[in-house]
């Protein structure tokens, strides 16, 4: 087994993804700001905010208009957010570091994991692209990751569910898991990890347990 599980946040740990779909392109619509659920899906999902795409949505929108629907958001994610479906399962055998690496700010990471109930696993152990120059698909922050944990790339693993995560695991030159078990998954996502040439491919936790003890 590896010394260290380097795990995304959103869609990978915490069922958010989905969620986020539903009621930001909802909110997005009501300011004229129309992205179909595939599109959000395949475009906005793991997406930092420095990405063309999602910086001409957030143009279009408007600062006001933005914070309206990150507050519909939150209120969503305080009612119905949830871990990924076992994942716990899969943590509370885990031997070795764990922590989080994600684009999402260290803010909101740690309040994510918190109402879900996942942060006893991780503690301080969260990595913010927020706090480095370049997020995913850079290898920023991973290698930001292993050096503070003092743990040498070969004998790491990552968790990721986009395809800037694998990237970014791949630039770093570690081992990468590309999970699928989130529920926003459709056959059009898996098309585009599957090209990426992930080390592992793992469509639930049953099968991502399979991997990371192997």
């Amino acid at each position: 087994m590896k010394k260290l599980f380097i795990f995304d946040c959103d869609g990978t740990l915490i069922d958010s993804e989905i969620l986020a779909c539903q009621v930001l392109t909802q909110a997005w619509a009501e300011h004229g700001v129309h992205v179909s659920p595939d599109e959000f899906l395949l475009k906005v999902v793991g997406k930092g905010g420095n990405d063309p795409f999602v910086q001409s949505i957030h143009s279009r929108l408007g600062p006001e208009a933005r914070r309206k629907a990150d507050e519909e958001l939150e209120q969503e994610f305080e009612k119905n957010l949830a871990p990924v479906r076992g994942i716990k399962a899969v943590l509370d055998d885990l031997i070795g570091q764990l922590c989080v690496a994600s684009n999402s700010s260290p803010d909101y990471v740690f309040r994510a994991l918190k109402n879900t109930g996942l942060d006893p696993y991780f503690e301080d152990r969260v990595f913010s692209s927020h706090q480095l120059k370049k997020p995913k698909p850079a290898p920023d922050l991973f290698l930001h990751a292993l050096k503070i944990l003092q743990c040498p790339a070969k004998e790491a693993i990552v968790i990721e569910d986009s395809a800037s995560g694998i990237l970014a695991a791949q630039n770093a030159g570690v081992e990468v898991v590309a999970f699928m078990g989130g529920r926003h998954f459709k056959p059009e996502n898996k098309k585009n990890l599957l090209s990426l040439g992930a080390d592992h491919y793992c469509h639930d936790t049953n099968e991502l347990r399979a991997v990371l003890f192997s």
